[in-house]
């Protein structure tokens, strides 16, 4: 693993401690140096050189074997803290949409089954795997959830332009207005089907109720211009 200046992550250590005055402050130099990318590849690359056929020097080998678990634990809090923060922040979009309350407390119960998870992951070494393995679940269900209370929001923001679609409609003309111009497309209908069909009835009453309305709307109509 190379860093930006050429050196690998190894060499890299290695220049910090030669610089340090003890090795708790060379400890400290590399927490608040590497990168989360740098403190996972520097774990991997300590992994290898600390393995009993590797050439490193015995000083080195202790100062690996020092750090290693230091590493391990910054890294897991590092994990722990991205999990908590995309999980604070679902809760603060499940306020924002107003989804159905059952909906929200499905979602805040696999948020919680999730952060038991999480914290149940081992964080020692020999449970590397087991770590990686259970933050892929946590990623691969957090994603889900994401997804899920996205299509929740769009849907929300659908219904919302729907009823102030309606409200502006309604704000705009009466509801009298509204209800007459049904009734008069209704009436219209009637009396269209009425004069092409073989229906022997009396249409007098329709014609009646639609002329009525009609003389309504032009009512209303010349209201507003005046």
């Amino acid at each position: 693993m190379k860093t930006v200046q050429g050196e690998t992550i190894l060499q890299k250590l290695d220049r910090f401690r030669e610089t340090a005055e003890s090795s708790d402050e060379w400890i400290e130099k590399v927490k608040g140096t590497l990168s989360e990318g740098d403190r996972a590849a520097a774990l991997r690359e300590i992994s290898i050189a600390t393995r009993p056929n590797s050439n490193i020097s015995v000083e080195q080998r202790e100062a690996y074997k020092k750090l290693k678990p230091v590493l391990l634990t910054e890294i897991l809090n590092a994990e722990r803290a991205e999990t908590e923060r995309r999980i604070g922040q679902l809760r603060q979009n499940l306020q924002k949409i107003g989804i159905p309350n059952e909906k929200v407390q499905q979602i805040e119960l696999e948020l919680d089954s999730i952060q038991k998870l999480d914290k149940s992951i081992p964080s020692s070494e020999q449970n590397i795997e087991a770590r990686r393995l259970g933050n892929e679940e946590i990623n691969r269900w957090m994603g889900e959830l994401e997804k899920q209370i996205k299509q929740e929001e769009l849907f929300a923001k659908r219904v919302e332009r729907q009823l102030n679609f309606y409200k502006r409609m309604t704000e705009k003309e009466s509801v009298t207005t509204v209800l007459g111009s049904i009734i008069l497309l209704i009436l219209t209908f009637a009396l269209v089907i009425g004069k092409f069909s073989n229906i022997n009835q009396d249409w007098k009453i329709i014609e009646n109720g639609f002329l009525i309305l009609l003389g309504f709307f032009f009512g209303q109509q010349q209201s507003k211009k005046d």
